[in-house]
């Protein structure tokens, strides 16, 4: 199998759904970790196909991200979690706000999936009388200020709650969205406190398996078997996890290029990228992986976007 990761310039395929010359675009809106610093803060990608345009995960400040990448909330049609970890979900309220507001009742309602507790999880954000944030809800529907920004909008009143369609999702359970498929897959993180998972994601010919947050796992590898790209999570280098007890529940370097190798991957794009190598590996850690996974081998920037 030939590698097909095309790094894309930055005017290339700023509008939702327009990907000319490849199934899949992605871009990586946050490539980062709980710890923030200054050049990434938590986890967030956008998938595009012909049709659809997906968020996996949503870390803080996913918005600000993807409106940077040219687009806004209401190009998006669905959200997909990987866990509910913090540094994977804390974007995703203000992005559904965001999205809900600015639609004023004229675009789709949002799709979510992810692993339990995904339903609760929204349930308990947006809820009728019960979320989190259903007395901001309920004040834009009903203040009369905001009815004159609904209504500038193109909005027709009375202005509705949004009814998100919210799915739980298991390992070996696929669904779609658009035209793209997505196939769930064990992730061994950090159960049984949270179900996590990985997905191999498919349009058209081409596909991409986004790890989320493992340890590095047969489950992975299978997963990945064939795959165009493995976006794998790279918390640190190999040796210091292992002295520092941090190698459980989680991919260093070298975990990620053995996945990659074992799974027949070309192409490695490394993202979740800790503290520690957030300004980026070191070239002998880096030769170190090469030696394992003949392919290339990517350091995620925030901001990039390629196409498979």
């Amino acid at each position: 199998m030939a590698a097909r990761l095309i790094e894309l310039p930055d005017e290339a395929h700023r509008t939702a759904g327009e990907v000319v010359g490849f199934d899949l675009t992605v871009t990586v809106l946050l490539a980062g970790t709980p710890t923030p610093t200054p050049a990434r803060w938590g986890t967030a990608i956008l998938v595009r196909s012909s049709t659809s345009a997906v968020l996996v995960d949503t870390g803080p400040g996913t918005t600000r991200r993807l409106v940077e990448a040219g687009l806004g909330p209401t190009d998006v049609d669905a959200v997909v979690f990987t866990h509910h970890h913090f540094d994977h979900t804390a974007g995703f309220p203000g992005f559904f706000l965001s999205r809900w507001d600015q639609g004023a009742g004229l675009i789709d309602e949002l799709s979510i999936c992810g692993p339990p507790p995904t339903t609760g999880f929204v349930r308990k954000l947006f809820g009728r009388d019960v979320g989190a944030f259903w007395p901001d809800l309920n004040a834009r529907m009903e203040a009369p200020a905001s009815h004159a920004v609904f209504l500038n909008r193109g909005g027709e009143l009375p202005r509705l709650p949004p009814e998100p369609e919210v799915r739980d999702v298991h390992p070996d359970q696929p669904f779609t969205i658009g035209d793209i498929e997505f196939l769930p897959g064990l992730a061994r993180h950090v159960q049984p406190y949270l179900d996590c998972n990985a997905y191999r994601i498919t349009a058209g010919s081409s596909s991409v398996v986004y790890t989320g947050d493992t340890e590095p796992c047969d489950e992975v590898v299978e997963l990945s078997r064939g795959a165009d790209v493995l976006i794998s999570m790279c918390w640190d280098e190999e040796g210091v996890m292992a002295a520092n007890g941090e190698a459980t529940g989680q991919t260093g370097t070298l975990g990620a290029a053995r996945m990659a190798r074992d799974a027949g991957v070309d192409d490695l794009v490394l993202t979740h990228i800790g503290p520690s190598i957030s300004a980026g590996i070191h070239e002998g850690e880096l030769g170190a992986m090469a030696s394992i996974h003949r392919g290339s081998i990517h350091q995620a920037v925030e901001g990039w976007t390629f196409g498979v």
